[in-house]
């Protein structure tokens, strides 16, 4: 009875030690907006341009990109379109969980019709 009891007991600290190490390393969601400088589909990556210099992030798993309310992949996006990303810090590594295009290059590019 004795040993069973240690074992559980050394059980639940290895487990509240995994419990708090993945706190550590994982960090909530937050939202960043900023221009798109480089697009990766291969590695499932992009560098976002903000105020203060660049961020990479690498898409997450079931990451979502949006334009328009329409589901897009990451091969769509270009540098220089305006995006919003959900992200968190895991690892390190900043994973996006969303992606929302804000503007696309071509439609800031397009000349405006002049009303004469």
């Amino acid at each position: 009875m004795r040993k069973v009891l240690i074992s559980c007991i050394g059980l639940c600290f290895v487990l509240g030690l995994v419990a708090v190490g993945h706190a550590m390393t994982t960090t909530p969601s937050a939202k960043m907006t900023g221009t798109l400088t480089a697009v990766n589909a291969v590695a499932n990556s992009f560098t976002m341009k903000l105020h203060h210099g660049e961020k990479d992030f690498t898409l997450g798993e079931n990451a979502k990109i949006n334009s328009a309310g329409k589901t897009i992949s990451l091969a769509d996006l270009k540098a220089g379109e305006r995006v919003q990303v959900t992200y968190s810090v895991s690892a390190g590594k900043m994973v996006a969980s969303e992606v929302e295009l804000l503007s696309s290059s071509a439609a800031s590019t397009t000349p405006k019709p002049s009303s004469h």
